[in-house]
């Protein structure tokens, strides 16, 4: 390839990073771990104005950062992040589901807030870091399963 051809290659070719947020956009785990990264910066945000400015407990500012990152979760969830809706008709239903598997995902989370604070003394901020791995993986898994699976027909063999 001559030097000409090569360069006219290169300037036809999308920008590296097109082609990459293209590629990492495809992923529908890659859009759920950035939709994630977005509601855990408002339960972050809050969950540390909480216990900083208003001098809350940890486990009631932890509380009020997840319920406002679940309405962040929800909304980029059923706009961005999942092509299949289980229950699309429902959308109330789907919201009450989807807030169940947060309030499950609370539990967890306080858990290891708990555990990660008063057990082995390590800082709010870096207990909830943790806490948060442990919630994303929970909560993806569990509403992957139950609600924006993919629906497949019901293909039967007769003979």
């Amino acid at each position: 390839m001559r030097k000409t051809e090569y360069s006219s290659a290169i300037a036809s070719s999308p920008p590296l990073v097109v082609v990459f947020l293209k590629k990492l956009l495809g992923s529908e785990f890659s859009r759920y771990f950035l939709a994630s990264l977005f509601a855990l910066s408002v339960d972050f945000f809050i969950f540390s104005a909480g216990i900083r400015l208003t001098h809350l407990s940890w486990a009631t500012a932890a509380t009020f950062g997840f319920f406002g990152g679940a309405v962040v979760a929800y909304l980029l969830s059923i706009t961005f992040v999942f092509k299949n809706r289980h229950l699309n008709r429902t959308p109330l239903v789907e919201f009450c589901y989807f807030v169940f598997i947060g309030l499950c995902g609370l539990v967890v989370t306080q858990l290891v807030l708990y555990a990660s604070i008063e057990t082995f003394g390590i800082v709010p901020e870096i207990s909830k870091i943790v806490a948060a791995v442990a919630s994303f993986l929970f909560n993806y898994l569990l509403r992957k399963i139950t609600l924006f699976r993919t629906i497949r027909a019901n293909k039967t063999v007769q003979t």
